[in-house]
């Protein structure tokens, strides 16, 4: 599982500078799929589930299996932006900050993920920019991978899909009475493939028969 830091450098950062001076079913092998076709199916297969959560501090962790149909022509950006009063505890950084911290998803807003407490962190813009080039930005790409195999091979049995886990780790601060105390140091993250039987509609590892073809983006470990 990749690790991706950065809140509690950011952090040090700012106490240095502030010290002084901081259904259409389509077919398959034999009668109609529980599925419509890879396009115009839910782009949610299993999940979400999420960790603890709260209002102020936001999540702390969610596993979901997205399917391909989330990067189909016109079903990007599924999710929402963050909410209002939704892991307030960014407004408070940001009025104490003048601006510097946002509400980072845990499950990428472009993939479905929603902008409510549970799946939102406090992050600094640089871990929330960090966190998008070193995962959700390659977890794009094993989608797109799953697109094409899903348009080029109409004849496979099953369609891929994507396996997303992230979860928050540590604190930027120790002393309870800091707002940093609530804000996780950083989050690890990892993103496998799976299958999905399109007659049963069964999820399983990509192994075996089905193992991952080579030309498929890297999986996140």
């Amino acid at each position: 599982m990749h690790r991706t830091a950065g809140n509690a450098a950011v952090a040090r950062m700012r106490e240095r500078e502030t010290e002084p001076a901081e259904p259409a079913a389509t077919r398959g092998r034999t009668g109609s799929l529980p599925y419509p076709a890879w396009d115009r199916q839910r782009h949610v297969w299993e999940g979400p589930d999420y960790g603890a959560h709260d209002g102020r501090t936001g999540g702390t962790s969610v596993m979901v299996v997205v399917g391909p149909s989330v990067v189909a022509p016109g079903n990007t950006y599924l999710g929402g932006p963050p909410q209002t009063g939704e892991c307030s505890i960014v407004e408070e950084l940001n009025r104490r900050d003048g601006g510097g911290w946002v509400k980072g998803h845990l499950w990428n807003d472009n993939l479905g993920g929603p902008g409510i407490s549970r799946n939102m962190t406090p992050m600094t813009n640089t871990t929330n920019s960090r966190f998008n080039r070193a995962f959700e930005e390659p977890v794009k790409r094993m989608l797109l991978s799953c697109a094409h195999h899903a348009r080029s091979s109409r004849s496979a049995p099953y369609w891929y899909g994507v396996r997303i886990r992230v979860s928050t780790y540590g604190r930027m601060s120790e002393d309870r009475t800091a707002l940093e105390h609530h804000v996780p140091e950083g989050v690890d993250h990892s993103a496998r493939y799976v299958t999905i039987d399109k007659l049963t509609g069964a999820i399983a590892a990509a192994a075996g028969p089905h193992a991952v073809p080579p030309d498929f983006a890297p999986e996140q470990l």
